[in-house]
């Protein structure tokens, strides 16, 4: 399966190496982002204290910024969040100044793709959707798992190494997995 069509500001400028927990090496496109920080009204839960984004005036996380540039670009999206006790995730499309148990999820309306992500967190065992990567993006036939990290802070987790592997176990390619490095501006 070729690698999915992204958006100008979401296209791969290099690589990220990874070895599996089976010990397989692949890579993985990458991309960076600049992003500013949002300076207005305080928010009151951002979600363990994530920093807030500005987008058009708005506040919110990265993810939901990445997530915003995917929609413009005519994918749908949800950034997938694991609920306790195995209990089906939460899939949001956005952010309220609220707890996550408080959040709307927007089911995912293709079948086909509710059913390949189960299969996913069944293989995944036993974290289940623990590890699973932020963002699930679709558009016609092409799929995406992004994963969005604050440069320099954050890396990818034993658990998120062990959703890659069992995606691909489950028929998804590593063409269709996408790594965001994202930064404030100066």
């Amino acid at each position: 399966m070729s690698a999915p069509t992204l958006p100008t500001s979401l296209r791969a400028i290099g690589v990220e190496r990874l070895t599996l927990p089976d010990g397989t090496r692949l890579t993985v496109a990458k991309t960076k982002l600049t992003l500013t920080r949002w300076r207005g009204a305080p928010v009151v839960n951002t979600f363990g204290g994530k920093p807030l984004i500005d987008v058009d005036g708005a506040p919110m996380f990265a993810e939901l910024a990445v997530l915003t540039r995917l929609v413009a670009d005519g994918w749908d999206v949800r950034w997938i969040e694991p609920a306790p006790a195995g209990a089906e995730p939460y899939l949001l499309t956005e952010w309220l100044d609220a707890p996550l148990t408080e959040q709307v999820t927007v089911p995912i309306p293709v079948p086909a793709i509710r059913a390949r992500l189960r299969a996913v967190s069944s293989v995944n065992k036993p974290a289940g959707y623990g590890g699973c990567w932020d963002l699930l993006a679709w558009r016609g036939e092409e799929r995406l798992f992004v994963e969005v990290k604050l440069a320099g802070k954050d890396r990818l987790r034993p658990t998120q190494l062990g959703w890659l592997d069992a995606a691909l176990r489950c028929g998804f390619t590593a063409s269709q997995f996408l790594i965001v490095d994202w930064e404030f501006t100066p």
